[in-house]
């Protein structure tokens, strides 16, 4: 007769626990550390059992060998994936983005303004996906939140500021393979909207438009002549304070922006060194601001004001709301106050002002954003008025800046 052959081959063993409990043990060495793992549910008397605890052995070692073996894979429930593989967590979205908040407000490295942003979009991804699991996110549960909120690509960054940190951790601490936000896809779930492309008003337009507002709405008259013959970005026109503005020297600091659109008056430090920085005021610009230190400086430190209360700009309907009626009553075509930007570097740009310059009072790091305005440049060379020409204290104040 032959050798009876062993029931389970090397490293496979039988436990028997004093509760009479009975499993399975496997034995293999990983990484040079011996490694003890119990099969869940395997009763070593059931020859079906010891076959497959058999097999997972044999897997095990063929893995090792290949380079293939996956620790997690095989036993997900092990203590010892703190040393080879991810830890199985239980932490929520909630408490994983909560935990990146703690760690920002105790480092210093964000305002309290921006902190309060965050906050306010992690309580917007938490009402979608709070309450699932770290390791249980998938990318339909990120595409989800696009699907339900029809919201912008920008939005979509702004609210995942927060998350996309937690889940960079998760996949640093070895939790999660990878980020399901990178997996997700989403650019073909924003809805369509038309980029807003520069469509300037016209020499005649803006007088039509000024001449307009002064009986109409003065405050939206100082308002409008400000921002076209200035340029500055919506947040940062809202955020200007009186202690920003040298009206000797016909210059606005440019330091901080509004939380526009949040419907909260925080401001929070300007980020680019690029978009800090001093304007210098056209005569109409200079003008627009000193009839409005004359109407509403008394009010406080906020330079712009809502029309119809004393109160800073929370919105940017606010503004383009009076605006698309003014325009209605100057009989001009319709366009968003955000077209005042490209409507004062359209024009300088016209005027022949460096375009170093305009850059950099556009708040430009360089000036290749600029040549979107080319089409204008052409148009309006030959028969370009001087209000966009000069600043004060140029060597010639009725020419403009060479190129």
């Amino acid at each position: 007769m032959g050798r009876k052959r062993h029931p389970f081959r090397r490293g496979v063993t039988p436990r028997t626990y004093k509760s009479g409990k009975r499993a399975i043990q496997i034995q293999f060495s990983y990484r040079g550390v011996t490694c003890r793992e119990i099969l869940p549910g395997f009763d070593p008397e059931i020859s079906s059992h010891r076959a497959h605890a058999n097999n997972v052995k044999a897997e095990v070692e063929a893995r090792k060998v290949r380079g293939s073996f996956v620790y997690e894979e095989f036993f997900p429930e092990s203590k010892k994936l703190r040393l080879f593989g991810r830890v199985v967590s239980t932490v929520t979205v909630k408490e994983a983005q909560e935990s990146i908040l703690k760690d920002l407000r105790r480092s210093g490295s964000k305002e309290k303004q921006t902190i309060k942003q965050y906050e306010r979009e992690v309580k917007i991804i938490n009402s979608h996906i709070g309450e699932i699991r770290i390791v249980d996110l998938a990318p339909d549960h990120i595409r989800d939140i696009i699907r339900e909120r029809q919201i912008t690509k920008k939005t979509f960054s702004n609210y995942t500021i927060v998350l996309n940190k937690a889940l960079r951790r998760a996949v640093g601490d070895g939790e999660i393979a990878s980020n399901p936000i990178d997996r997700a896809e989403v650019k073909d779930l924003f809805p369509i909207r038309d980029k807003v492309r520069p469509d300037p008003f016209s020499m005649a337009e803006i007088e039509q438009i000024l001449t307009t507002a002064e009986d109409f709405e003065p405050l939206m008259w100082n308002l409008a002549e400000f921002v076209i013959f200035s340029g500055p970005r919506i947040e940062e026109f809202v955020a200007l304070l009186w202690p920003d503005v040298d009206l000797k020297t016909a210059r606005v600091k440019i330091q901080r922006a509004a939380m526009i659109n949040t419907r909260s008056t925080d401001t929070k430090r300007v980020k680019t060194p690029s978009g800090r920085r001093d304007l210098d005021l056209l005569p109409r610009a200079l003008a627009a601001l000193k009839r409005q230190r004359e109407e509403t400086g008394w009010h406080g430190e906020w330079v712009w004001r809502q029309f119809t209360r004393n109160a800073p700009f929370r919105t940017y309907d606010q503004i383009n709301t009076k605006w698309r009626t003014l325009l209605k009553r100057a009989g001009v075509r319709y366009r968003p106050f955000k077209q005042t930007r490209h409507t004062f570097a359209s024009h300088q740009l016209s005027s022949g002002i460096n375009r170093l310059l305009v850059a950099y009072q556009m708040g430009h790091s360089d000036t290749s954003k600029l040549d979107i305005y080319g089409a204008w440049v052409d148009d309006w060379k030959e028969e370009h008025e001087v209000a966009f020409g000069y600043y004060p204290g140029s060597k010639d104040e009725n020419t403009a800046i060479d190129n």
